[in-house]
C-alpha cells in the first residue's frame, strides 16, 4: 500500500519536463499559483486535489517543485504579456513625471534595457608610452597596427 501511495504524488527530485503535457489538475494548479496569485496550498485545493491529512501542505509544495519548469514558463509568459505596458509606463514617467529624479531613473532604465547601460559600456583608456620604453616586440606590434589603417601608405624600400 505504501508503494502505491508514493506513486500517486509527484516526485520533486525528477521535475516534469516541459515536453510533457500537464494534466488538467496540474494546469489548474499552475494557473491558480501564477494567474490567481494563490499560495501553493490554496492552489492545490483550487486545482481539485484532495487531501485532508496533515500532509496536504507538503504535498502542495512537492507539486510546486515537481512543476517548477512549467511554473517558470508561465511566469515568463506573463512577463512577456506585460512588457509593452511596462515600456509605456517608463516612457510616460520619463516624459511627464514632476520629479527630475524619476525622469532620470526612467531614462536610465530605458537606455539600460536597450543596451546603452553606462555601467556596462566598455571603458577605453589611452596609455602613452615613450618609444624608448618599448621593447622590439612592442614596437613591431605598434607598427603592424598602424599599417592596418587604410590611410597609411607603406614606404618603398630603396634598392
Amino acid at each position: 500500500m505504501a508503494r502505491k501511495q508514493a506513486n500517486l504524488w509527484a516526485n520533486y527530485r525528477n521535475p516534469k519536463e516541459l515536453e510533457d503535457d500537464l494534466t488538467e489538475r496540474e494546469q489548474a494548479f499552475v494557473e491558480a499559483l501564477i494567474d490567481q496569485k494563490l499560495e501553493p496550498e490554496a492552489a492545490f485545493d483550487a486545482a481539485g486535489y484532495t487531501d485532508n491529512s496533515n500532509k496536504r501542505r507538503p504535498r502542495a509544495l512537492m507539486l510546486q517543485r515537481y512543476l517548477w519548469r512549467h511554473i517558470e514558463k508561465r511566469i515568463q509568459s506573463r512577463i512577456s504579456e506585460t512588457t509593452t505596458l511596462a515600456l509605456n509606463v517608463l516612457e510616460d514617467l520619463m516624459r511627464t513625471a514632476e520629479s527630475e529624479n524619476v525622469k532620470l531613473n526612467a531614462a536610465r532604465d530605458l537606455l539600460s534595457r536597450a543596451g546603452y547601460d553606462a555601467v556596462h559600456m566598455v571603458k577605453q583608456e589611452t596609455t602613452i608610452k615613450e618609444v624608448s620604453e618599448m621593447s622590439d616586440q612592442e614596437l613591431d606590434k605598434a607598427i603592424a597596427n598602424l599599417m592596418t589603417d587604410d590611410k597609411v601608405v607603406p614606404i618603398k624600400k630603396r634598392k
